[in-house]
């Protein structure tokens, strides 16, 4: 049993409400280069590797977080490198890091966090999934879920963007 499975009460909540304020904080600042934001992303990071760490045990957190961090370096040179699969782009972010090939060392860690957060937000909308795996619904609903929440990190910001030139052009 994991520690995030034992206890209840004010603590337990106010352990939830820690964690979602710093998931709102790190959606808000996502995309930003500002110092604060570096700050948030360091901290959105630690936080993701350390309730990874209590909800499944540091090994598996230590072995999702090399995984993570893989697959985003390898799909983000080759979607920068090729523009496959989502077209031609660069990272404005992190322009003065460490790189990996043409990614921000940063990317890794920030797609763990992300992709961590997605998977904690899913399994909450559908009902604690992740601790109920043997489930053929949950083994395929949960990462889907958990792909669609994470999209929607790049809907925001899309959204953010482009929204106020398409809504004065509709005025």
């Amino acid at each position: 049993m994991t520690v995030l499975a034992t206890g209840s009460g004010l603590g337990r909540r106010l352990y939830f409400g820690f964690f979602a304020g710093i998931l709102a904080a790190a959606i808000g600042f996502f995309w930003n280069p500002t110092p604060l934001a570096r700050a948030l992303w360091a901290i959105f990071i630690a936080c993701a590797l350390i309730h990874a760490a209590l909800a499944y045990g540091p090994r598996r957190a230590s072995i999702l977080f090399a995984m993570c961090s893989a697959i985003a370096f390898t799909m983000e040179n080759l979607g920068t490198a090729t523009g496959f699969p989502f077209g031609s782009y660069h990272f404005e972010v992190g322009a003065d890091l460490p790189h990996i090939g043409r990614v921000p060392l940063i990317i890794g860690p920030l797609w763990f966090g992300a992709g961590y957060f997605s998977w904690t937000v899913a399994s909450i909308l559908l009902d604690g999934a992740d601790r109920q795996l043997d489930r053929p619904f949950n083994l395929i609903a949960l990462p889907v879920v958990a792909a669609f929440v994470m999209t929607q990190l790049d809907l925001a910001r899309l959204i953010r963007e482009r929204a106020p030139e398409r809504l004065a052009s509709v005025v």
